[in-house]
């Protein structure tokens, strides 16, 4: 082989590496917390789902209950729980996506 064949090789021939493979590495890295992220939020947003389900139902039964003893309380107070506890949920559901877009944001996106 002689010095003009080496030239035919392309930007492979020289002694630098090509910096594809490093922006690859970067773009499956972000591919993947992007991934787990995204189950992170899927995750929160289930569970305030159930919370919401759970919180109907006691709500239903605690009105059930008001309404056929003709007692406001316990049932008001018991609401007012489910209430919080819902709320507590979506809270809880909003710093999951906080701190699930803080930790995608350390990784950058290869492009």
């Amino acid at each position: 082989m002689g010095k003009d064949d080496n030239n035919k090789l392309g930007p492979l021939a020289g002694p630098t590496p090509p910096a594809a493979p490093q922006t690859l590495g970067t773009a499956l890295a972000h591919e993947a917390v992007s991934q787990a992220t995204a189950m992170v939020v899927q995750d929160g947003a289930t569970y305030l789902r159930q919370v919401a389900a759970v919180t109907a139902a006691g709500i239903a039964v605690a009105t059930a209950k008001m309404i056929a003893t003709q007692q406001p309380e316990p049932w008001t107070t018991i609401i007012t729980k489910l209430n919080a506890s819902l709320t507590a949920a979506g809270e809880t559901f909003k710093a999951l996506g906080g701190d699930a877009a803080a930790v995608l944001g350390q990784f950058p996106s290869g492009s």
